[in-house]
């Protein structure tokens, strides 16, 4: 079924106001304390993988994406960017700005993304790990940001070498980083469940985020096409009662188109999850009350 553009650009703007009442929770109180730097810190890597290998695909890679994007490159690819991106920055002003001034020295971001991935390390308790924090997000961008703009920027292109570029950045990322990024958004759970101040979520972000990127990972579903060649054409599905082949199609789904879907779902989930623990401590509270 396919996905109207004015339904892409609901959830994206969707998207970045489900951040906004944990912002304003921070500013307000001027203090992060009860936000796992951790579980920020995987958040803004998913966020981070999505928009590299999204920016890949639509911006610099022009040979064999017609699962990902058309051709010719239509309005609803570049929302399809959007969505990323929009998610990219918002979890960077969700993070520090000393963590954002690294950041610029390094790649060069834009101004925008000076502003949530810094508000968690600047006002963070004086006893949290930021440098290290600050070391591994910047060692991140180097493998996922840093050279998809370098290639973007680039005047020079030599074919050959674009062509082993691509091929490297996409098998690396398919491969290896993807499923990595996906097993630390599952981690991150972990590291704000059991932190002693999970109340310093937002209930209200919590809810609107469980929502929508619910809905956005359904939505990714039917954002991209994806069918395995085989024989002459590409019209092959699993045949009926394989379930070798069910397999290998979902992690070949997986590899190629999926992960976008997996990733946004797995943070619904995660925010459900800490939604729940929210509530739970809430009530504790009361009932001991």
């Amino acid at each position: 079924m396919p996905i109207y553009n004015w339904l892409r650009i609901i959830l994206s703007i969707a998207s970045l106001i489900s951040f906004i009442p944990q912002i304003q929770g921070i500013i307000s109180k001027r203090s992060s304390a009860g936000i796992s730097l951790a579980y920020m810190l995987l958040n803004t890597i998913s966020a981070t993988e999505q928009f590299a290998v999204g920016f890949y695909f639509i911006v610099t890679h022009n040979d064999d994406t017609d699962f990902f994007v058309s051709e010719p490159r239509n309005f609803g690819d570049w929302l399809n960017l959007a969505q990323p991106t929009i998610v990219w920055l918002m979890f960077l002003i969700l993070q520090d700005s000393q963590l954002l001034l690294v950041c610029l020295l390094l790649s060069k971001l834009s101004v925008l993304t000076r502003t949530s991935f810094a508000l968690c390390l600047w006002y963070a308790p004086s006893t949290a790990p930021k440098k290290r924090i600050v070391a591994l997000y910047s060692s991140f961008l180097l493998i996922s940001v840093v050279p998809v703009l370098i290639d973007f920027l680039s005047p020079f292109k030599d074919p050959d070498e674009d062509f082993w570029a691509n091929v490297v950045f996409s098998f690396v990322h398919t491969q290896y980083v993807n499923p990595l990024v996906t097993c630390g958004a599952i981690a991150a759970l972990y590291f704000q469940w059991y932190n002693a101040a999970a109340a310093a979520l937002s209930q209200d972000g919590l809810v609107v985020q469980a929502v929508v990127f619910a809905i956005v990972a359904l939505s990714w579903t039917a954002r991209l096409r994806f069918q395995l060649e085989g024989g002459e054409g590409h019209e092959v599905g699993p045949p009926p009662g394989s379930g070798l082949w069910v397999v290998m199609w979902l992690r070949a789904w997986y590899e190629f188109v999926g992960w976008a879907a997996v990733d946004n779902g797995v943070f619904a989930l995660v925010q459900a999850a800490l939604l729940y623990r929210r509530r739970h401590e809430t009530g504790v509270k009361l009932g001991g009350e």
